[in-house]
């Protein structure tokens, strides 16, 4: 009777499981550096939009000016942004200061900033003025 138990639990659990994994995300590993004014942007978003809008892949600059992110091929427009979103204030941790960066970087519109993503692993350096 055990063994009936056992078995039953070990065949209803098995989908549950192999369920919880995430799908790997689609595109290609793109990584690269930001830099501002030649120095290594030290927070912030890089954000990947395609022309129509309809993609948009973010990802967090690190404290040394690096990102990684995984993009699906093709043209996308990119914005940089170093606004965070407020979180409550850690005394033994207050949050590092960004550079002000111009506002357009911001905006896919105004950016100016395009790249291409192909097929297999990238690096874009992105310079910023």
């Amino acid at each position: 009777m055990n063994r009936v138990l056992i078995a039953c639990a070990v065949l209803f659990a098995s989908p549950v499981i192999a369920d919880d994994k995430k799908p790997e995300p689609k595109g290609e590993p793109v990584q690269g550096m930001i830099t501002f004014k030649g120095k290594p942007l030290p927070g912030g978003t890089v954000t990947f939009v395609s022309k129509d809008a309809k993609v948009k892949i973010a990802a967090m600059i690190a404290e040394d000016g690096t990102y990684m992110a995984t993009v699906p091929a093709g043209k996308y427009r990119v914005t940089v942004s170093t606004e965070v979103e407020k979180k409550k204030d850690d005394p033994k941790d207050p949050p590092k200061p960004l550079p002000a960066i111009p506002k357009k970087y911001s905006d896919p519109d105004t950016s100016g900033l395009v790249i291409t993503v192909k097929k297999g692993k990238q690096t874009f350096e992105i310079d910023l003025n």
